[in-house]
């Protein structure tokens, strides 16, 4: 399917979530499917289901494309194994490096990058407040430079340093 086409990517999502709906152990972002198993040998078998039932419906893999038998996975900007999942080493440099932004645009695109994995950041919201009423009642294209205060720098370096400090999640137990 041509992913030029518009709704192509949820046309494609919605056909891949109904190929694989009854396997338990595979998960599916349109194309990038991730298969968790307890053992080499479950892994082996659950390959051979998913292999099987991508054929049945006409899809293909590019083996160089994937990871076999991975104890760790980078996967949708996470770092995921049997533990649980972290965010991205060198997603979460780049964010300890970022400059202090100098206008709103560049505030807005340092906390649209944290808040990727807002998740991992405890208290959040009260953390990036400080941050947030720069953006208040203005647009997305805004490129006002900013008057730093001292409780807004705190806020930046604070942020940066709870995504530093980001801790293993558990995954779900269902």
């Amino acid at each position: 399917m041509p992913f030029g086409l518009r709704n192509a990517a949820q046309t494609f999502q919605r056909f891949i979530n109904q190929v694989i709906k009854d396997l338990d152990f595979v998960y599916a972002y349109i194309d990038d499917l991730i298969i968790a198993s307890s053992s080499l040998e479950e892994h082996k078998q659950h390959l051979r289901t998913i292999f099987r039932r991508l054929e049945e419906h006409g899809l293909h893999i590019n083996v160089e494309k994937c990871v076999f038998g991975a104890e760790t996975v980078e996967y949708l900007g996470y770092k995921i194994s049997q533990k649980g999942f972290a965010p991205l080493p060198d997603k979460v440099k780049a964010l300890q490096e970022y400059k202090k932004p100098k206008d709103i645009q560049e505030l807005r695109r340092f906390l649209g990058a944290v808040n990727f994995y807002r998740r991992f950041l405890p208290n959040a919201a009260a953390t990036q407040a400080p941050l947030n009423k720069y953006l208040k009642d203005l647009k997305k294209s805004d490129k006002r430079p900013i008057e730093w205060t001292n409780e807004a720098t705190e806020a930046f370096e604070r942020t940066k340093q709870d995504l530093t400090n980001a801790t293993l999640l558990a995954h779900l137990a269902l």
